[in-house]
């Protein structure tokens, strides 16, 4: 599956990407930082209210420090998943516990250099996802980091031995010419944002999910 992201400082940014995406998707990953985590403040979360009309299912990625903090201005813009990063979360229970207290499925997350030795596993059955960042995060473009494939196959080991259901998402760095190889190491789910708005949005968007239907 292939998810848009959008990481905009500006409001007004983030809905004209939104508007471009009417009507092609049904999910799409909202990016929040805080400049605690990572350098840079994304505009105001609670802005998505206004916009009633839409029909997207949010995806609220949290980069920001104690990301329970933020679980209810997710569920005040009526969000689908909230994922939060586990470097700046002191109690992973607490966070998913929260979600699900909101109805809001849980996702946990992790930065390029973070270990999946870190995610307390005994979550797993009620997580809804586990993000990847392919590269360091924040808003500078880098280049998709190599060592997530090995990551994503460990992973992909770890759910399949367990029988886990949740989905190993991928955000960061990806493009046309590593999709296939995230997507044949195991990965579920692709955050694009760069690659998927440059140029042609709706011939982007095609290339990426025609990847994903051959598998």
């Amino acid at each position: 599956m292939i998810i848009p992201t959008v990481f905009e400082k500006e409001f007004q940014k983030a809905q004209d990407k939104l508007n471009r995406l009417t009507d092609l998707v049904t999910w799409v990953q909202i990016d929040v930082t805080d400049n605690q985590f990572t350098p840079g403040f994304t505009f105001s979360l609670e802005l998505l209210s206004r916009l009633k009309d839409h029909s997207f299912l949010w995806d609220i990625h949290l980069m920001t420090k104690n990301p329970i903090s933020w679980i209810g201005k997710s569920a005040f813009v009526t969000a689908s998943r909230v994922t939060g990063h586990i470097e700046h979360m002191p109690d992973q229970k607490a966070f998913v516990d929260r979600c699900l207290d909101h109805h809001l499925e849980p996702a946990l997350a992790l930065d390029i250099d973070t270990p999946l030795d870190l995610l307390d596993q005994s979550l797993f059955p009620d997580l809804k996802g586990i993000l990847l960042l392919g590269r360091k995060a924040g808003f500078a473009p880098q280049k998709l980091n190599p060592k997530i494939f090995e990551k994503i196959k460990k992973l992909k080991e770890i759910k399949h031995k367990g029988q886990h259901g949740f989905q190993i998402t991928i955000d960061g760095g990806i493009n046309k010419e590593n999709a296939s190889s995230l997507l044949d190491a195991g990965a579920d789910l692709l955050c694009i944002r760069s690659a998927l708005f440059q140029e042609n949005l709706t011939q982007n968007l095609q290339f990426f999910q025609n990847l994903v239907s051959k598998r």
